[in-house]
């Protein structure tokens, strides 16, 4: 093996090793996740840890049996999967106009609605939505929602509308397309991949979302991050449980981002190249 042949074999060993110590430090909690939820109790607080074990479903069992986990799945469902829709109806076109018109005091607008502490507005949001008597409802949370849905659509699709050619949608314009005709069948689809790309980030930071559920929500319209909380009381914490619980509310995001990837790599990979 000749010196440059070592150099580059050292070159690719150490890069390969960096791979897998960056992915092993993100993929750590997911691997203790998923062997708590799978664990038998007596070995959960077991020291040394024990890795070799009979895998039990009892954690997953008993999560659908004392709460009614399918009505909180369907409420996270229904009011992220409406926010995110809402939201990018409302951000597309905002990161368009935003793009072909210059309108950089809206940016910063936008910025400054990002940066707000959501904490400061939970007591006056509640105390509307009490008004309104509309606490234990999906309007009010999928409102509050919009707060960072909205600005995630329009912040990271400026960059792509701007990119695409003017000279695209003026050749639709003279083809006998009006303004709206040349966005929709020219512009928006060449922003798929971003779009796909902020989707799925607006999408899981609302069904992560814990903050506005707690106070907003009831029995009724109560959402998976709230739901987990049950599982912590003052005399003990089911870790099997919650494990569980936290392996059924990740499930999704995940499919989700599965069945996205294809755009979802090209949005960021676009975004970065920006």
């Amino acid at each position: 093996m000749t010196p440059a042949q070592l150099r580059r074999w050292i070159g690719v060993v150490l890069h390969r090793l960096a791979v897998l110590l960056v992915t092993g430090f993100f993929l750590l909690p997911f691997f203790i996740m998923i062997t708590n939820a799978l664990k038998p109790e007596v070995y959960i607080n077991a020291y040394p840890p024990v890795f070799i074990f009979q895998p039990t479903f009892h954690h997953f069992a008993e999560v659908f049996r004392r709460y009614p986990f399918v009505s909180y799945m369907l409420n996270s469902a229904v009011i992220s999967g409406s926010a995110t829709a809402l939201g990018f109806v409302i951000g597309i076109p905002a990161a368009y106009a935003i793009a072909r018109y210059a309108l950089r005091r809206l940016v910063t607008l936008i910025l400054v609605v990002r940066m707000i502490p959501y904490v400061s507005l939970l007591i006056p949001w509640y105390l509307m939505a009490q008004k309104a008597n509309m606490v234990d409802t999906y309007p009010p949370m999928i409102l509050t929602h919009l707060l960072f849905t909205i600005p995630y659509a329009a912040m990271i699709l400026i960059g792509f509308f701007e990119d695409i050619p003017m000279a695209l949608e003026e050749a639709a314009w003279i083809d006998g397309c009006s303004r709206v005709e040349a966005f929709l069948k020219i512009a928006l689809p060449l922003t798929l991949p971003g779009i796909v790309a902020a989707a799925v980030i607006a999408f899981t930071y609302s069904w992560n979302n814990f903050l506005f559920a707690l106070v907003l929500t009831g029995a009724k319209t109560k959402t998976l991050p709230v739901a987990v909380y049950g599982f912590l009381t003052a005399d003990q914490v089911d870790w099997g449980g919650l494990s569980a619980a936290a392996a059924l509310i990740t499930a999704p995001v995940l499919v989700f981002v599965f069945f996205a990837q294809r755009y979802l790599i090209r949005g960021l990979v676009a975004g970065a190249i920006k």
